[in-house]
């Protein structure tokens, strides 16, 4: 906080004086000789070319600054463009040619506040809302439809079948930022995929999310379609510095394309503990809601409050579970012929929904399906592939 002479900082640091007389030459000089964190003054004594202010002080200007983001970005963004050969002609310690580079050293704090505000809580696809409300974890597959050609697959990890909801990956489509110390493109954001990107903060719930190096193949343009992401983004997103746009509204978050007007995807704001509770949810298909605190508008208002997006039906395409001991038919209702009579917890695909009935007090439907893997009946023979309808009341 006050100049000081080579004799005082050796005194004060404990560091012989040959030692801190290189040192303060070198940092009064810079590595390429000019513009150095020290000055030397004419009374002998070193002061620094930087301001040094207490926490105090940072806290109450970074308010500031973080207030009038938007603006104070704007003005290095156009300072940067009338006066870039200047700027990178600047004898830097290490030579610049990039001036975004620069610019986004300059505002980095755009980039903190974005990923502070994603990385803080879990932010998956609002469908999880409806899976969460309705109980079933098999409203996924209407979003994730390649379960349904994929039902379970063979893990050599454990040596053996993980059907697709035993799989740590149906979060897969998720947001989440990351830094790394690779150089100047240092922040990725996952949307489907990994890519390096930039923000733009245009107003406290809006930001441009800018990617940098979009290359999309053929192969991840069809794994993106199979995964339910947007058929456009897919086709458009193939030349760097494509934009997307977020919304943050409450606990939603909507991410619009470069047209500003095509909804790309919603996703919804979750803690850790819930996605811990979800997860587990979603693997035994019985969910307590009390664990849950569904999203919020910031409005204060939700989805669910008048039951709106219930949906109680069995989902075609599904993976249920039989709770006891059940009867496969050959066709709809009790009537129907005695196929087999296969064992709790037996896993099944429904086929196609039949006639709604009430058994045992159960309103459900009639589910035509079919055993899938590890299937058996009471006598313990494998019954996998066997097609027949039950009653879908029985099944979880």
């Amino acid at each position: 906080d006050k100049p000081k002479s080579a004799k005082e900082l050796s005194e004060e640091l404990c560091v012989p004086m040959p030692y801190i007389e290189e040192e303060l030459e070198i940092q009064c000089h810079g590595e390429n000789g000019k513009y150095g964190m020290l000055r030397k003054l004419e009374n002998g004594k070193y002061a620094v070319n930087i301001h040094l202010v207490d926490y105090d002080e940072y806290d109450q200007a970074n308010k500031i600054f973080e207030k009038h983001l938007p603006e104070f970005c704007e003005v290095i963004k156009n300072t940067l463009k009338q006066n870039g050969e200047k700027i990178l002609s600047f004898p830097y310690l290490s030579e610049q040619k990039d001036l975004r580079f620069i610019m986004w050293s300059l505002i980095s704090r755009t980039i903190w506040d974005f990923e502070e505000r994603i990385n803080e809580q879990h932010w998956i696809r609002s469908y999880f809302n409806q899976v969460i409300y309705c109980g079933d974890r098999n409203i996924i597959v209407e979003y994730q439809p390649e379960h349904i050609k994929q039902p379970y697959f063979y893990d050599e990890a454990c040596s053996d079948v993980i059907f697709w909801y035993e799989a740590p990956n149906v979060f897969w489509d998720h947001i989440k930022c990351t830094s790394l110390e690779n150089g100047i493109h240092d922040n990725r954001i996952l949307i489907g995929t990994e890519f390096n990107y930039k923000v733009n903060k245009i107003n406290s719930v809006f930001y441009e999310v800018q990617i940098e190096d979009v290359r999309i193949s053929q192969e991840m343009y069809k794994y993106l379609l199979q995964h339910g992401h947007d058929m456009k983004f897919a086709l458009d997103a193939t030349e760097p510095e494509y934009s997307f746009y977020f919304w943050f509204n409450g606990d939603y978050l909507y991410i619009y394309l470069e047209d500003r007007t095509t909804l790309y995807a919603t996703y919804c704001a979750y803690d850790e503990s819930e996605i811990v509770a979800l997860q587990e949810a979603i693997r035994t298909n019985e969910f307590d809601i009390s664990e849950f605190t569904l999203p919020r508008y910031a409005d204060g208002s939700w989805d669910f409050a008048n039951g709106k997006g219930i949906n109680i039906k069995k989902i075609v395409g599904g993976t249920y579970q039989v709770k006891e001991n059940l009867q496969l038919r050959e066709t709809e209702g009790t009537s129907g012929e005695i196929i087999t009579t296969i064992q709790a917890d037996t896993c099944m695909e429904i086929l196609s929904l039949g006639k709604e009935d009430t058994i045992d007090g159960i309103t459900d439907n009639w589910v035509k399906v079919e055993l899938l893997w590890g299937a058996k009946n009471l006598v313990g023979d494998l019954v996998m592939g066997e097609t027949g309808w039950c009653f879908g009341g029985y099944l979880k």
